[in-house]
């Protein structure tokens, strides 16, 4: 059998670094301390490849997996028209951002391409809820896709009430991020109960303590000068805008345990890999699928959840015999 995704927990962990660096500290970096020339020039140059790279393969991936899926017969005819238009909708918004200056496409190509995604994640994950293995797993894209396409609906009612100087529009667009923001902290709550739940007391344990740390992590982002404020203005790009209503202590710790729950997906051995990547990918992506390498990443994991269809089933036949 042909397998979609040869290095499902390499593809999270690419993916990850793309985002801390690329999105995260290669824009925090300049203008928030004096002498780091060199370093801030060598973290640009860094994140933009890793998000260039990260967005490059994880394409051919989606196209590759896509390719499996028609070829082989397998997955419903719905399902199959709805991923190959997406797939290569999203993969030629990724080659037309590259080339155009600061990655940006039109806000309104951006937001047809983040619910297009969106919903052929949706489409996925409720294909999983009728697979026992995979339920815990379409519930939680159906709360990543609740939240993505209220940030996608916040981004654009913001913009429109920036264009006319509406402050009521504004206030509404925020009102949307917040019921996006609860609906990621929710999804993000179930992450955890679904990767924890086979795992060891020593693994809990361990979750545990990073997720302490976690908000002494987010406590440090709140200052306003040297490191503190790196550390603020990395998970202040990392977070979803228009900001919600919401403190920013709740907002960068939300966002630190999403990072954890990701690490999380690439270490942690019980469950399926195919699984756990499309965990990962729809964790990194919940609250930005507009931005182009984020849509792929929420292609990938609609795709991985799909497959876990074939593969789940095969590992848990094989693991009486050994």
């Amino acid at each position: 059998m042909i397998e979609e995704f040869p290095f499902p927990r390499w593809a999270v962990a690419l993916a990850l670094l793309a985002v801390i660096v690329g999105r995260g500290l290669g824009q925090a970096l300049p203008g928030s301390l004096t002498g780091i020339d060199n370093l801030i020039g060598n973290v640009e140059f860094v994140g933009a490849w890793l998000t260039q790279l990260s967005a490059a393969l994880l394409s051919a991936q989606a196209l590759r997996s896509v390719l499996v899926h028609v070829v082989t017969h397998r997955g419903q005819a719905v399902w199959k028209i709805v991923a190959s238009g997406t797939a290569l909708l999203i993969t030629l918004e990724t080659l037309f951002s590259a080339l155009l200056s600061g990655n940006q496409l039109a806000p309104t190509w951006a937001a047809l391409s983040a619910y297009l995604v969106l919903g052929t994640l949706g489409l996925g994950a409720v294909l999983a809820l009728g697979d026992r293995e995979r339920r815990g797993l379409g519930l939680i894209g159906l709360l990543i896709v609740g939240a993505g396409g209220a940030h996608t609906t916040a981004r654009l009612i913001a913009l429109a009430a920036a264009a006319r100087a509406s402050s009521a529009g504004f206030d509404m667009a925020r009102w949307i991020a917040t019921l996006g923001f609860a609906l990621e902290a929710v999804g993000l709550a179930a992450s955890f109960i679904w990767l924890l739940k086979p795992e060891n007391v020593v693994s809990k344990a361990v979750s545990a303590g990073l997720g302490l740390l976690a908000i002494a992590v987010a406590m440090q982002g709140l200052g306003t000068e040297g490191w503190g404020l790196v550390v603020g203005r990395t998970l202040e790009q990392l977070s979803a805008h228009p900001d919600p209503f919401v403190p920013r202590l709740v907002r960068y710790t939300v966002e630190l345990w999403g990072l954890c729950a990701v690490i999380g997906c690439c270490v942690l051995p019980k469950r399926p890999p195919t699984l756990l990547m499309a965990l990962g990918l729809c964790l990194l992506g919940r609250s930005s699928a507009d931005v182009p390498a984020c849509a792929v990443f929420l292609l990938n994991a609609a795709l991985a959840l799909h497959a876990g269809r074939q593969s789940a089933p095969a590992q848990m036949h094989t693991a009486p015999a050994q």
